[in-house]
């Protein structure tokens, strides 16, 4: 069976680390797998290269775009004439792209063009005019997560797209809802993503049971692209709070993104000694989850959580906003959960200084549960029956 993979990006976050993570197990299945991919990157083609697996680099880019306005009303003309400009120029490449591999694919056809993410339908439209198979990954919510909106297509007609897709993936049930509540025709699929291998996960459990939160320490991480909407700001302001009863306490923030917003905001609050800015960091496991004491997962509207589950995996507890997928990986006891608010998660975290006791129990049952549905392993087997299941209905 030959698929091709799309992606619309080449840096290695989520959508992306979840697409590699099964490609190795799906090649033992005697799937044969290309990637396709946007621009060139020098990381992400090793990652690719490492792993046997082919490679096509052509420009193109996603259906939608981030739109900021001004509250300046006079600049709010200026800026869509440069959105619609841009779009115009993204639109006539992605033609261009289309073209261009539908006479690569058509020599060798694949038996089905996966797309990684809820955000392009390149992939679609190939399929199509390919008449192949095609399996469409709910990853993301474009409006909600990103501020994404479709510059000249009517939402109805891309969500028809979807309903059209023989099986959409979902990486949760807070993503499926979401995507029938758009078209109740779309057909998904929760399929949790592959974090680690099982062997990765016994080795983790084994390390973390030799370092339990709390003993020594009271570092909290917040782990993700920095953006506002991540809440990074909430969980410095909630520091603030914090250490006015202790002092000693922590805050490790690890990820990529225009820091001078937080910043400033750590300076207001004198809080330079407290606040530790790693930047991206790519052993993340060894480096953050098991040299800190609990993890933030500050998100307003997080699709499924990559970084809940890695925190559960390290055996750490988590504090996760009230919503959306986060609400769902944290439910049945297996972590905490705050409001939104700052004062709210500040409590949350004087309470786990001070309760250190209860962490354990709940920090193996969330363990246990996320061994048993974000291996690797796990993860492979439901796509590849998923592939095998639509190469069927073609």
């Amino acid at each position: 069976m030959r698929i091709a993979f799309f992606t619309h990006y080449t840096d290695l976050y989520g959508a992306n680390r979840s697409m590699l993570s099964p490609i190795a197990e799906l090649q033992r299945q005697n799937l044969e797998v290309t990637v396709i991919l946007p621009n060139s990157d020098a990381i992400f083609e090793k990652e690719l290269q490492e792993l046997g697996v082919p490679f096509l680099v052509t420009e193109f880019y996603m259906a939608m775009q981030n739109r900021w306005y001004s509250r300046l009303m006079l600049k709010v003309p200026f800026q869509y004439y440069h959105y619609q400009k841009e779009a115009h120029y993204q639109k006539e490449k992605n033609k261009q792209a289309f073209e261009f591999l539908f006479q690569k694919l058509s020599k060798n056809p694949p038996d089905i063009i996966y797309t990684n993410s809820a955000v392009m339908d390149l992939g679609y439209d190939l399929a199509k005019a390919l008449d192949i198979a095609h399996v469409w990954h709910l990853r993301e919510l474009c409006k909600e997560d990103y501020n994404l909106t479709l510059p000249f297509k009517n939402d109805e007609e891309y969500y028809q797209k979807m309903a059209n897709t023989p099986i959409c993936p979902a990486m949760s049930q807070y993503i499926a809802n979401h995507y029938t509540s758009k078209n109740a025709a779309i057909k998904t699929q929760v399929v949790y993503d592959g974090i680690a291998t099982e062997e990765l996960f016994e080795s983790l459990k084994q390390k973390s049971q030799k370092k339990m939160p709390f003993q020594n320490s009271k570092i909290f991480a917040i782990v993700g692209l920095i953006q506002e909407k991540k809440g990074q700001h909430i969980a410095i302001k909630a520091m603030a709070t914090v250490t006015q009863k202790y002092p000693d306490a922590q805050l490790w923030i690890v990820g990529d993104g225009n820091v001078l917003t937080i910043e400033k905001l750590i300076r207001q609050l004198g809080l330079e000694k407290q606040i530790k800015l790693w930047g991206k960091i790519d052993k993340v496991f060894d480096k953050i989850y098991l040299q800190s004491d609990a993890t933030l997962m500050c998100s307003e509207a997080e699709a499924m959580g990559r970084v809940t589950v890695e925190s559960m995996a390290a055996m750490r507890p988590l504090i996760g906003r009230n919503t959306a997928g986060t609400a769902e990986l944290i439910a049945d006891g297996r972590g905490f959960v705050y409001d939104g608010s700052s004062e709210d998660l500040a409590r949350q975290m004087i309470f786990l200084i001070e309760n250190s006791t209860i962490i354990p129990p709940i920090c193996e049952k969330a363990q246990k549960w996320v061994a048993q549905n974000f291996t690797v392993e796990a993860y492979s087997q439901r796509m590849y029956e998923i592939f095998k299941s639509v190469r069927g209905l073609n």
